[in-house]
């Protein structure tokens, strides 16, 4: 039911007052209707004080007796003149004859009031109670969803675990390409797979500029996200790159200086090395809330450190390629660029004490091969010749155009001698049982190698290339 408010209630008891006292008007000789058995006035306070409280009864009833003493004997005189005489006997014979029904009014008032203030009160108290269950249900029930998302994803970790270590291990093998365009994809494609987010971006560290330079991003909104320049300076992303921290929103909480660079796009924001060296951060702009928990960081962490290694690597192959140089089809270097890469790998290894092969795969038969296939049909032969090779290495090997047409070469670092020689042997195994075919014509590809590895006397590139050229002389003759 609804509440009615206290002025209406005061408002109610005036009219229906005022109703009866109209309808005494009919009833000169019983002014207040105290000679008949049903009194109206009273029982309206009775009503009241059952209905509203004790309080509104005894508001009735000072109401009816303010009526029934004041503008009711006026009232009969305006209206029945000389016949109904207006002295001070009458309100005398009036107070006698209400004394006693008004006494016993007020008690049943207090009486009724009190039943009914009591069962109101319960009621109240019941329907708060209702209410705080339906609260606290409520809250149960948002509780209990958001355990049930967060325990999902504790058996989806554990169900998946093995599979997502083997995932993991393809993914970081696949970052071992020469292209870097290529690499961030599969960092951010991993972030995304392993780490849940809905949005990311990878931004470079333009160290001379003092600022962070879009590279690439995935579930981003355009129309909410237009930013490819950051400032190092009053920015989550600056803080994580000059402090080599991970940025967390939950650390919000203990650095006052960061609530002021908070703009809402950080959830986490990472370091991103290559090698040993902070190239740019990652930055996680939204993610289920289920994900957002400590394991996703030590995730996020672990990716970012396997990651590093490939990455240095293609951006150093990056600083000196140029893009126009690359044949079209196979996406292959010349040899000039070959010579210098190897040159600057040669130089590492050496440092770091580290093993180093290089392998010239020469094609024979060549010629032959133009007289089923154009020249654009033999180049995606190589092509494909060279992605079964990758598969093999784990994406490991570097590979180049050479000197002639019908060689290409590679650079596999971390493999000795011997792992070469084996590694060699599945390449010439993967010839033999390998059948390509181009626009429905079938074809093999036959072909002998050369290699050499980094060795006491093998110490520069030239010593290597004659070594492996030597090698395949020998298998020509």
């Amino acid at each position: 039911m609804k509440k009615r408010s206290p002025l209406r209630k005061t408002g109610e008891l005036l009219v229906f007052s005022a109703i009866v006292v109209i309808a005494n008007l009919f009833f000169k000789n019983d002014p207040g209707f105290f000679r008949e058995f049903f009194l109206p006035y009273l029982a309206l306070s009775l009503l009241s004080a059952s209905y509203y409280g004790k309080f509104y009864g005894f508001l009735s009833l000072c109401i009816s007796s303010l009526f029934v003493a004041l503008p009711l004997p006026f009232l009969l005189k305006l209206v029945y003149q000389e016949s109904f005489p207006l002295s001070i006997d009458l309100w005398i014979d009036l107070g006698e004859r209400a004394m006693f029904p008004v006494s016993i009014t007020f008690c049943g008032a207090f009486f009724l009031g009190m039943l009914r203030d009591s069962m109101t009160a319960k009621q109240d108290k019941l329907k708060n109670t209702i209410q705080k269950i339906s609260r606290d249900k409520g809250l149960l029930l948002r509780e209990t969803k958001a355990l049930k998302a967060v325990n999902h994803e504790l058996e989806k970790r554990l169900s998946t675990q093995k599979d997502s270590i083997i995932s993991l291990y393809l993914r970081i093998q696949g970052l071992y390409t020469l292209s870097l365009k290529n690499s961030l994809g599969v960092i951010i494609n991993t972030i995304q797979r392993f780490t849940g987010a809905t949005s990311c971006s990878i931004w470079e560290y333009m160290q001379e500029y003092k600022k962070l330079i879009l590279r690439l991003s995935a579930g981003w909104d355009v129309t909410k996200n237009s930013l490819t320049v950051i400032p190092v300076e009053n920015t989550i992303e600056g803080w994580v790159v000059r402090n080599n921290m991970l940025f967390s929103a939950k650390i919000l909480l203990q650095y006052e200086n960061l609530k002021h660079m908070d703009t809402g796009r950080n959830v986490y924001t990472a370091p991103i090395f290559a090698g040993h060296k902070i190239w740019g951060v990652l930055n996680v702009e939204e993610i289920p809330f289920e994900k957002f928990n400590l394991y996703t960081e030590k995730i996020l962490l672990m990716i970012l450190a396997l990651v590093a290694p490939a990455l240095e690597r293609a951006i150093e192959y990056e600083s000196f390629t140029v893009e126009e140089a690359l044949n079209p089809i196979t996406k292959l270097p010349p040899f000039s660029q070959f010579y210098v890469f190897l040159e600057k790998e040669l130089g590492r290894m050496i440092m770091e004490k580290g093993t180093l092969s290089v392998v010239i795969i020469e094609m024979i038969k060549y010629t032959e091969l133009f007289g089923e296939f154009d020249r654009e049909e033999v180049l995606h032969l190589i092509a494909m010749l060279i992605e079964d090779i990758k598969r093999l290495s784990e994406n490991k090997a570097l590979f180049f155009h050479y000197k002639s047409n019908n060689q290409l070469c590679f650079i596999y670092p971390n493999l000795d001698y011997d792992g070469c020689s084996l590694f060699c042997l599945d390449i010439l195994e993967l010839l033999n049982e390998k059948e390509y075919e181009i626009n429905d014509k079938k074809a093999r590809i036959e072909a002998i190698l050369g290699y050499a590895s980094l060795g006491e006397k093998e110490q520069n590139a030239n010593d290597l290339l004659n070594v492996a050229e030597n090698l395949l002389e020998m298998q020509k003759i």
